[in-house]
């Protein structure tokens, strides 16, 4: 109920009471509540004209670091005896710290400015719409407006320091990098030895194995006995294994890697606000960061709802196309994308590095082998959806029949987990689990450290 039909239901109210009994004082009491009704209507504000802007201090901002708000309202019309501006309902984002709303009178040509600082999560948040209420100086008549001052910010997914990744692509590109190719030439570490050759630079010959060798061929000069040559003059075998011998090293290239981010919300879940999605962005967004800063060709696809993808691409440039993608990825699910069978497979390119960031469900498997065969070297990077529900129900307490039945779930969900493991490795796919409650860097390399890498078969020069 509005205060102007509060006011009105108590005048009549009262006046009717003073009237039924005869009480002259008690119908008095009702001339305040109407005069005051009717200075209020009198009073009444008229439709402003106001001019509203908005700045922010940064549009991209990491992980729940705030942003600085500035709004500004400006009355360009006549003048406000009160006004509400409340802006902390605008964005979606949390106020960290200073007021985002304001309660005054606004005179013509006078300013009000806002100033707070806002945070959030992962996401891309737009302000939307601020909420005023004009009214007049007594507060019975009151009209709300909205207006719109449009700015928007991108907050980034959680960041996580990865080093570089124990990858081996069948096909390298013809640029210099820190992925062995399977191919002499300039370098740091050995490949083999070959023979001298006119314009090898001098430090690279190995004179250890040039001396060895000249001792053996040494040993191979005997003379031939006369015997054998028929009367002949005795002569030495001729030294076909002496001379210089030069170290070759080998090549090291950049990869065209492709990051596959499983977002079906199907296989996504939820405990007590944390998302198992959220963790497949978070180990996405590290793995991107760690492979550009190694110079290699990245491509991002997300598929759920629809298909996202970033072109493969090199640099900062494109560190800031995925982290944009990222940052916007939302789950879904689309009848097309129901199993990994239908993954445009063809947006990568042939013999590539393929890094799939998902759940790997045992429906899954067929298509990260079917990738194996496709001539694809494949890492799946898994987050634990059991070490992660765990963490998530370790604040949860209940009765120790409760207690013994989860543990009983909790071993059949592990071995049903490593089962379907085990027969990714088997096909040659580079497995990491990765428990939510430890640093990917760390797991990565306990899980890379002794796994077999597939060998390189071919280099693309």
């Amino acid at each position: 109920m509005t205060r102007p039909v509060l006011l009105v239901v108590l005048i009549v109210t009262t006046t009717l009471y003073g009237v039924a009994t005869l009480e002259s004082g008690v119908v008095a009491l009702a001339i305040p509540l109407a005069a005051y009704l009717a200075v209020g209507f009198a009073r009444q504000p008229k439709d402003p004209k106001l001019r509203m802007e908005r700045t922010l201090s940064k549009y991209h901002v990491a992980h729940d670091a705030p942003t600085h708000v500035t709004l500004r309202v400006t009355n360009d019309g006549d003048p406000l005896e009160s006004i509400l501006i409340d802006d902390s309902q605008s964005s979606g984002l949390r106020i960290m710290q200073g007021d985002a709303r304001s309660l005054g009178p606004l005179d013509t040509g006078e300013t009000v400015e806002l100033n707070y600082e806002a945070a959030g999560n992962r996401g891309e948040f737009v302000f939307g719409p601020t909420s005023l209420v004009v009214g007049d100086p007594f507060d019975v008549v009151s009209k709300e407006y909205q207006m719109h001052a449009p700015a928007g910010v991108r907050v980034e997914p959680e960041r996580q320091s990865v080093r570089q990744s124990n990858v081996r692509p069948a096909r390298t590109r013809g640029f210099n990098g820190p992925i062995p190719a399977r191919i002499g030439g300039t370098g740091t570490d050995f490949f083999n030895l070959r023979e001298y050759a006119p314009g090898d630079r001098l430090r690279w010959i190995n004179w250890r194995v040039t001396q060895r060798m000249s001792t053996r061929s040494e040993t191979f000069r005997a003379p031939v006995p006369s015997s054998v040559t028929g009367g002949a003059e005795a002569r030495s075998q001729p030294d076909g294994i002496g001379g210089l011998y030069t170290n070759v090293f080998e090549q090291q290239r950049i990869v065209d890697i492709g990051l596959i981010v499983d977002a079906r919300s199907s296989v996504d879940f939820s405990r007590h606000g944390k998302s198992y999605f959220e963790c497949s962005v978070v180990a996405a967004n590290a793995l991107c960061e760690s492979f550009l800063k190694s110079g290699h060709r990245v491509g991002l696809l997300i598929f759920g709802a629809g298909v996202d993808s970033v072109f493969p691409g090199y640099g900062s440039v494109q560190r800031q196309r995925i982290v944009a993608a990222l940052a916007g990825a939302k789950t879904g699910d689309h009848y097309i994308f129901n199993n990994l069978s239908n993954l445009p497979t063809r947006f990568f390119r042939p013999g590539s590095q393929i890094v799939f960031v998902g759940p790997c469900g045992q429906p899954d498997v067929a298509m990260l082998v079917r990738l194996r065969s496709l001539g694809y070297a494949v890492m799946a990077v898994t987050p634990d959806p059991t070490d992660f529900e765990i963490q998530a129900e370790s604040t949860v307490s209940g009765a120790a029949g409760e207690s013994t039945g989860r543990n009983l779930a909790e071993r059949i969900a592990r071995l049903e987990r490593e089962q379907t493991l085990q027969e990714l490795r088997r096909s040659g796919v580079q497995v990491v689990n990765w428990d939510p409650r430890r640093t990917l860097d760390v797991v990565m390399q306990e899980s890379l450290r002794s796994a077999r890498i597939p060998p390189v078969v071919r280099t693309a020069v």
